[in-house]
Formats: structure tokens, sequence, C-alpha cells
């Protein structure tokens, strides 16, 4: 029985030398079928045939590590593509806040000044004779500074291409102040009418003028001040028929 055993080993060496095996020896499968030894540790490291068996701890912390990468080397392997939302911008025009606002009565020959709603200022006035009434309707003042449109100490040109002219001075008809009247927040759209001084203070009251609405010159600067001070570009003028 001892020597079937034998034979069996060895033909059992033979066999697992061709699988390449080499790890284990032939003295250790004769101990295992006899029941003298234990199995070979190969703490579960499977080695290619030739190479040596590293049961060591660092190589382990190497593996492990290998593996860990192996594993994470999908989630990363191509970049997650990175979408930029352009909005346009939209520039919506704000309508300006209007504080201050005018009112003309024309037949009570009176200007009124509103700030917040609220009148400030009352002043009377001159307006245009009957064959050349001022205007009714909806105007605007632009209150930038702008060579005969809103200016200080005006230069006066006699309409009709008389080619008579009036420079700044105590006799210029239209006084020490001239503003211009538009008839929509537009630079193109100005009119002949304006609202100004006077060289005749004793007109005031009256409809006298061609058009145009006439104040007493300390009057004309008071509004003049408020409306460039106040940084509302375009005044609104309401010319009614009250």
């Amino acid at each position: 029985m001892k020597r079937f055993a034998v034979i069996f080993a060895g033909l059992m060496v033979y066999l697992l030398l061709l699988s390449g095996c080499s790890a284990i020896n032939a003295a250790s499968v004769i101990d295992l079928i006899e029941g003298q030894g234990k199995s070979p540790e190969l703490n579960g490291t499977i080695t290619e045939p030739g190479l040596p068996v590293n049961n060591s701890k660092e190589s382990k912390q190497e593996e492990q590590q290998d593996s860990n990468a192996d594993n994470t080397s999908d989630i990363h392997e191509e970049p997650v593509p990175v979408i930029q939302t352009v909005q346009e911008n939209v520039i919506e025009e704000v309508e300006e806040v209007e504080i201050f606002r005018i009112e003309i009565w024309r037949e009570s020959r009176i200007l009124l000044l509103f700030e917040d709603e609220t009148e400030i200022v009352s002043n009377p006035v001159a307006v245009g004779k009957k064959s050349k009434q001022t205007p009714l309707g909806t105007f605007y003042i632009r209150a930038v500074p702008v060579e005969n449109m809103f200016e200080e100490d005006p230069t006066w040109t006699e309409p009709g291409g008389t080619g008579v002219v009036v420079p700044p001075g105590p006799d210029n008809p239209l006084g020490v102040r001239w503003m211009r009247l538009f008839r929509e927040k537009e630079k193109a759209k100005w009119t002949f009418w304006g609202i100004h001084g006077t060289s005749n203070p004793d007109s005031i009251g009256h409809a006298v003028s061609s058009g145009c609405i006439r104040m007493h010159n300390e009057d004309v600067v008071y509004i003049y001040e408020m409306l460039k001070n106040s940084g509302q570009e375009w005044i609104r003028v309401d010319i009614m028929n009250k």
C-alpha cells in the first residue's frame, strides 16, 4: 500500500510539474497523501511560471494601490464636458423718472412748476397774440445747456430773414434765458417756440408775443436754474386752455 502511495505521489508530482506549479515539491505531496503534513501555504498568491512568489507587506500595499487606481481610472478617463450658457445682455430702456414738470395756462397767463406733483412756483407770463397764439398740447424742454436750445444770455435773431441780430444785453427781446420747446423727447423735434425772459417787463400778463412764453427775467432765471440742476434731462411742459 505504501509503495502504491509513493507511485501515486510520483505521478502527481510529474503532473504538477507539467502544469507549471513548481512551488510544490514531491515531499509535500507525499506528506499530504499520508496525512503527515499540511497543505503548502501559498497565501492565496498564484504566480506565473518561473516567477517567485512575493508575499511581502510592501508588495501587498502596492497591489492594493494599483487595484484602487484601476477601479477609479474609468471615472476620470474622459473629462466631463462643461456647457457654458451665454446670456445676451438685454438692454431695456428705463423711463426717466419725472420729478419736475411745467403747466402753462394760456388763458390765465400763468406758469406753474411742479416737483413730485407739488406746485412750487406760480409766475405770470405773456403768451402769443391772437394772430400767433401759443400752441396747446404737450411739449418738452431739454434741460441740458446747449447753444440756441437751453442757454444763458442768448442772442436773438429777428424772424422773417431780416438779418437783424440782437446780442445779449438789456435790449435783447429774449431777456437773460432761453429754453426751447420740443415736440417729443428727441433732439431733432425742436420748435420755434420757447420760454424766455424779456426786455419789456410791462408785457407780462398779456397776449402780445409771437407764440413764445415770456417771463420776468428774475423768474425765468429761477426756473432755468431749477431745471438745469434737477438731473432730469427732459422736462414735460403741458400748455392748457385754462
